[in-house]
């Protein structure tokens, strides 16, 4: 995945898949593969949820070595600490926790997410974990899908990205740090995009997004609710079954309020709609580049 500006059009272009991929546990057993093979002193950021869980196994059931690491926010995520906490007692790991009081650099926040221009101060809080990890190491994240958006009225699906959205303000945030070693996302090249977005679980929940939105009240938003609280739920239950925890869902920043604030501001600046089946169909046939098509002032384009 590369991104940039052509001009003043912010434009995204991602890989053409290699090969046909498989489903999501076989192609994250190849990712932990890779990742050791092309990379020295590996820590996992690991909140104890499914997504890391799935990493970890991939690794483990190959025995492959890896760390892991945990961003405690005491009094904020102190659900995910004790999540952490059973998982190491499960899979006999020992976690680094990383711990700081969110409010005592809110300051510094607030800078980077100025000075670099991201309002998703989380991606900016991120950015804080990992520097405070050994700079040498390959730190690996995992993000999720792209998200999603399907238009009320036409029930046409697409992909939304942009400059500052979640993946793209993310990696911005973690380009800028003076490390060593790299950060990486577990889950964004094609082959494992395609594991998920074309997965016959993700496209069943797209169908049923009307009930979906009403039970979540993702009023026809392009946020995770579907993914986090639906869909990924069913699809780890069918790939991993028992072999995972299935703890409750926290995101771990329902008191941060400043950190919330603004994290939808500009969203809708610098971003591109594609229709969800030429997405897809791109990532299996050839590179593709796309440039900024949305008018932030409208809700989501249907061009």
């Amino acid at each position: 995945m590369n991104h940039g500006f052509d001009g003043n059009q912010w434009w995204i272009e991602y890989n053409q898949s290699n090969r046909a991929p498989g489903n999501i546990r076989e192609e994250s057993l190849l990712r932990a593969k890779e990742l050791s093979a092309n990379h020295d002193n590996l820590i996992l950021s690991f909140s104890g949820g499914l997504d890391s869980q799935c990493m970890l196994l991939s690794f483990l059931e190959q025995g492959l070595a890896v760390d892991t690491a945990f961003m405690h926010l005491p009094g904020y995520n102190d659900n995910e600490y004790e999540q952490v906490k059973l998982c190491n007692h499960r899979w006999g790991i020992d976690t680094q926790i990383v711990s700081f009081d969110p409010l005592s650099v809110k300051e510094e926040i607030d800078h980077w997410s100025n000075v670099l221009d991201i309002p998703n101060k989380n991606s900016i809080l991120h950015r804080k974990f990992v520097s405070l990890l050994p700079t040498n190491a390959t730190v690996v994240q995992n993000l999720g899908p792209p998200s999603i958006y399907i238009n009320p009225k036409t029930g046409n699906t697409y992909c939304f990205t942009g400059y500052y959205s979640l993946e793209i303000s993310r990696r911005r945030a973690f380009d800028s740090l003076d490390r060593k070693g790299k950060t990486l996302f577990w889950d964004y090249d094609p082959e494992f995009l395609l594991s998920t977005l074309d997965d016959e679980i993700f496209k069943a929940g797209l169908t049923s997004y009307r009930y979906i939105d009403h039970v979540t009240g993702n009023k026809n938003s392009i946020d995770f609710d579907r993914w986090d609280y639906f869909i990924k739920p069913f699809m780890y239950g069918k790939y991993w079954g028992k072999d995972l925890i299935y703890f409750p869902k926290y995101s771990g920043f329902e008191k941060l309020d400043f950190i919330k604030q603004d994290i939808d501001y500009k969203l809708r600046n610098n971003s591109v709609v594609v229709p969800y089946e030429e997405f897809v169909n791109g990532l299996k046939t050839g590179a593709k580049r796309y440039y900024q098509n949305h008018n932030p002032n409208l809700r989501l384009s249907e061009s």
